[in-house]
């Protein structure tokens, strides 16, 4: 009977420690890695083909597996999150990037090139690290990707989340994506200018 209560009490140990462990993995990122100082903080960029994706030395979040992205694989996000002040990001977005892809003529084989943010997140749904991902060849200064980060953030976004409660529990973050097309950011500077 001793045995069997050791084992039982070894199992309620563990479980929750693998959990822990499989959270605390850092996540692979494919390309070639390089750090480069912005103005105020180093960025961790990732050359990934004709993409970068580029985010803050600083974040603690995004570099390890969250059980959020198991839990979600091939799931439409809409259906479980919402970000309730998206159109003040999307105006920061289109006031900020867009000019950079005023002259952008990509030499990438895709159709429908994205300026993308992956919005980060604790479990309570704060907004704290931003993850971009864009074509190399619109030649974003990284002091306006620092620039538009810092904005960003300091809107203190959170999520709406919509039921579901299986996707947010045990996970170490959430996180969104939001897409902007490079043909739509150039028809908004074309209706500016009319």
């Amino acid at each position: 009977m001793k045995r069997i209560i050791t084992i039982i009490v070894i199992c309620l140990i563990l479980i929750p420690t693998a959990h822990l462990f499989a959270q605390n993995r850092v996540k692979r990122i494919e390309g070639e890695k390089f750090e480069k100082k912005a103005d105020r903080n180093s960025f961790i960029i990732y050359h990934q083909g004709d993409l970068n994706v580029v985010y803050n030395k600083n974040n603690v979040l995004m570099i390890y597996e969250s059980d959020f992205e198991t839990k979600t694989n091939e799931i439409n996000l809409d259906i479980i999150l919402r970000l309730p002040e998206r159109t003040k990001v999307d105006n920061l977005v289109i006031k900020t990037i867009a000019p950079f892809y005023r002259n952008f003529k990509s030499i990438s084989l895709h159709e429908s090139e994205e300026f993308e943010i992956y919005f980060h997140a604790k479990p309570d749904g704060k907004v704290c690290e931003l993850v971009f991902r864009y074509d190399r060849e619109a030649k974003i200064p990284l002091k306006i990707i620092e620039k538009l980060e810092k904005e960003i953030l300091s809107l203190n976004l959170e999520f709406d989340f919509i039921g579901h409660e299986y996707f947010y529990t045990d996970v170490s973050y959430v996180y969104y994506p939001v897409r902007y097309s490079v043909g739509r950011m150039k028809k908004n500077l074309t209706e500016e200018n009319k």
